[in-house]
């Protein structure tokens, strides 16, 4: 599991859709499926649902989304506690 698979997956959950998702982190739409992809496979469960231009998270797209922003939180915070240590 990555941290990009994670960001890929609450990003389309923020935004609903690939397009909004692509606006967001930059990239491009086979590279956000790859990981979403990824992140399937290694979960064993489809996590998004594709209806047109919408994306909905199943029911174990919308678990894995719980852990996943706890994940994100604490790495952030993670960072910014040992940002805040540097002295320069």
């Amino acid at each position: 599991m990555k941290f990009q698979q994670l960001e890929c997956l609450a990003t389309l959950a923020d935004t609903g859709s690939f397009h909004g998702a692509i606006d967001r982190l930059g990239y491009s739409q086979q590279l956000i499926c790859y990981h979403v992809e990824q992140l399937e496979q290694e979960l064993g469960h489809a996590l998004i649902q594709r209806e047109g231009t919408t994306v909905y998270l199943t029911k174990s797209g919308q678990q894995v989304l719980w852990y996943a922003r706890e994940i994100l939180k604490n790495r952030d915070a993670l960072y910014a506690e040992l940002d805040a240590e540097i002295v320069y």
